[in-house]
């Protein structure tokens, strides 16, 4: 049976140092409360200590020792690095943004370089402990670059992946500059939780829109395998809530106190941790409204505020904190009496068994998030009332409210709505309350957290494999090879996909100024073309002032030689476009790209049955009327053209403007796509075919992406120089993650 490793940022035990002694503290949590049970069944657990305080060599290893013999791998990081990880970037950017907080958001965006740094120790401290066959089950925003550095590292294991918060709109979430690194990590893993089904939507159209994958049935495409995207609702422990518990508990005394003298009193209760997401502000000033116009509640309902104190590192949290006092103050002093305090405000946390005690204590639960994961808060208040009594009040924009129906949903921004919901809560009739609290329980008791992390477990365990393994090239290596031939190269690229990424919108792939010097450079150290399936007219401006060869439409049209068709072939391609034009007519979202010697038929923006209805009435027009052309299957693409009209024939070309043969050029020819297969045929032995991308190809080598191409050709250019450029010639080199350049217009449009 396969190991299951977890990771996480925190482990699930606390190091607590007294003296010159420690103790390990379990956490508290709906993650550790979710997990633990797992570490009993062949599992390790891999995460951060929480150790701040410098210890000696021997309580480390004792520490490590004691935290290993729990089934938990603690992970060391540099002190200075994981500070500016956790509160620069998890804390400070990640966190506001997701949660729909863009107000909180720093005006700079720092610690994406330590977070990728944090990222890539705890993926080889993963792959350290790895054995073929294992699943591993990362968790969290703070690990969102680990699937995909895993998976580079070509282990024989399955990787899942589970967000705790919410997956942001696409809106909001292509706010984030690093938005693609991202979205690459996750999608190095084989399963990706969320806690909704809008989560899910919200992370596929950002897929779509940014990296331009096919996403079907809740799964994205990738070239040699599907990831899965799928809903999983994170349940509760009932058996835990209902148990009794025998010793003290101080805060559930000090309410049966407050009953016993006050038993007209309704209590509010309200568990939240002190952060700006929970809708603490609103909800206090939603309260303010209730008692101000309904006098006959005042001194007749109470709310408990228990909020602890979180995250004091972060600069938004202390202004937010201040505004809470503020608050409470003023409401208290507005409202109390001597007998009577409208607010109890605890700024301390609480074991878990004393919330659970008074859990069954109150009248009314609020739950009232602005942005919300799932909140266990809710679900741990229904599952807790044995009684069937009680009132949940609850946020619509917390994951839980999915699930919730029959709680009185709030907009926690509209303060007038609330205070009526607050108000309909207390005065509801029992039989009301009973009613909805049956059906709540009804839904929230069967679904244990256990049945969670099972059928997540379950669903990773069955995802398919991946269909091949590719091997891609180092890029720089790949030029190291290339330089060491020692003669006159030749290099002949594709532009759409080789050199500038695939985009939704054509029109929009327009050179960036850095692929311009790159190609500026190299082209006065060896014979460069672009050979490239967009006119001519459209290469001649994009290219202008660079010494390049440009081979227009695949080759059909080049530069300084007589086009290679008849006229009676340029007679039959105005009737094929007419014809395709009249398909296209039909099916929102497509479109005709009409060119001198062929034709092609662009289908990305069409819904998937338009699609496919299209691309047949297509192939079937052209089987029927033009059969002597040649159809090509491309990225999103039918094309048309003459069979004897491709990109090969430019390399033949160059091989025959050789003195001696083949003997004296190395040719190197990079694309990516069918249209490039022709030109990869005929690159000599001795020759380097590159193909990008991981689909089957007769190219001898692979690279991963346009970035990856780049890199190659830049490297290339400094070795054909003897390690010389210009001063102002950029140095894109690939790390893990890549570093994508954020500030391009066109980045927003394209992959």
């Amino acid at each position: 049976m396969s190991r299951t490793l977890l990771v996480s940022h925190r482990l699930p035990y606390s190091v607590v140092v007294k003296d010159n002694s420690f103790t390990l503290e379990a956490s508290v949590g709906g993650l550790a409360t979710g997990l633990m049970p797992l570490l009993k069944d062949k599992s390790l657990w891999l995460g951060w200590s929480g150790a701040s305080q410098k210890l000696s060599k021997d309580m480390n290893e004792d520490i490590r020792a004691e935290f290993e013999a729990h089934g938990c791998i603690p992970i060391d990081f540099p002190k200075k690095a994981h500070n500016a990880f956790l509160t620069e970037m998890c804390n400070g950017v990640l966190w506001p943004l997701y949660h729909y907080q863009v107000g909180n958001l720093p005006l700079q965006f720092t610690g994406w370089d330590q977070y990728a740094q944090v990222n890539q120790i705890v993926a080889d401290a993963i792959a350290n402990v790895a054995k073929a066959g294992d699943l591993i089950w990362i968790h969290d925003y703070h690990f969102q670059l680990v699937p995909q550095m895993l998976r580079e590292m070509n282990l024989d294991v399955k990787i899942g992946f589970f967000l705790h918060i919410p997956f942001p709109a696409y809106e909001l979430y292509r706010i984030l500059p690093w938005r693609k690194e991202i979205l690459k990590g996750l999608l190095g893993a084989d399963l990706i939780g969320f806690h909704t089904t809008e989560y899910v939507d919200h992370f596929i159209a950002s897929a779509k829109q940014l990296l331009n994958y096919d996403a079907f049935d809740s799964s994205i495409s990738l070239f040699d395998r599907q990831v899965q995207i799928s809903a999983y609702p994170l349940g509760v422990d009932p058996e835990e809530l209902s148990k009794p518990f025998d010793g003290p508990s101080p805060l559930a005394d000090a309410l049966h106190k407050v009953r016993a003298e006050h038993p007209e009193l309704k209590l509010m209760l309200s568990v939240d941790r002190l952060d700006y997401t929970k809708g603490l502000a609103r909800k206090l000033l939603a309260f303010e409204h209730l008692l101000e116009h309904n006098p006959e509640l005042r001194e007749k309902l109470m709310l408990i505020q228990i909020a602890p104190v979180s995250r004091e590192d972060v600069p938004a949290y202390h202004h937010f904190r201040r505004q809470l006092d503020e608050h409470v103050g003023r409401i208290n002093g507005k409202f109390a009496t001597p007998a009577y305090q409208p607010i109890f405000y605890l700024t301390r946390s609480f074991a878990p068994h004393e919330i659970y005690q008074i859990y069954r204590d109150v009248d009314v639960m609020l739950v009232t998030p602005v942005r919300d994961g799932m909140n266990l808060v809710a679900k741990e208040f229904v599952a807790s009332r044995l009684d069937g009594d009680g009132v949940l009040v609850l946020s619509e924009f917390a994951g839980a409210a999915t699930e919730l129906h029959e709680a009185l949903m709030i907009n926690p921004y509209d303060i007038r709505q609330m205070a009526t919901s607050f108000k309909t809560a207390v005065e509801m009739p029992k039989a009301e309350r009973e009613a909805r609290m049956a059906s709540l329980r009804d839904r929230v008791l069967p679904f244990r957290t256990a049945d969670w992390s099972h059928t997540f477990l379950s669903q990773l365990r069955s995802t398919p494999s991946s269909i091949h393994r590719q091997h891609f090239e180092s890029p720089k290596s790949l030029a190291a090879e290339i330089a060491q031939k020692q003669r006159p190269i030749k290099v002949t690229l594709d532009y759409d996909g080789t050199l500038f990424p695939i985009v939704r919108v054509p029109a929009t792939a327009i050179p960036d100024q850095e692929l311009r010097k790159i190609l500026s450079e190299l082209s006065r150290l060896c014979d460069l073309h672009i050979v490239s399936g967009r006119p001519m007219h459209e290469l001649k401006s994009w290219f202008a002032g660079i010494k390049v060869h440009l081979h227009a439409e695949h080759g059909a049209v080049s530069e300084g030689r007589e086009d290679r068709v008849t006229a009676a072939e340029v007679h039959a391609m105005t009737e094929l476009s007419s014809a395709m034009c009249k398909i296209a007519a039909q099916y929102p979202g497509t479109r005709v790209e009409k060119k001198m010697f062929s034709c092609c038929f662009h289908y990305r923006n069409a819904n998937q049955h338009d699609s496919q209805k299209s691309c047949a009435e297509l192939r079937e027009a052209i089987a029927r009327d033009f059969p002597s052309l040649q159809v090509l299957e491309g990225k999103k693409t039918v094309e048309a053209r003459f069979p004897h009209l491709h990109k090969g024939m430019v390399v033949k070309d160059l091989l025959k403007s050789n003195h001696d043969e083949r003997s004296e050029t190395c040719l190197v020819a990079i694309g990516d796509d069918r249209t490039d297969e022709d030109m990869f045929l005929e690159v000599p032995a001795d020759g380097f075919s590159v193909v990008v991308g991981g689909h089957s190809s007769h190219a001898r080598y692979r690279l991963r992406d346009s970035e990856d191409v780049r890199v190659l050709l830049n490297e290339l250019g400094l070795l054909l120089n003897n390690g010389k450029m210009s001063k102002d010639h950029p140095l894109p080199l690939r790390k893990h993650p890549p570093k994508w350049n954020c500030g391009r217009s066109a980045d927003f449009l394209s992959i």
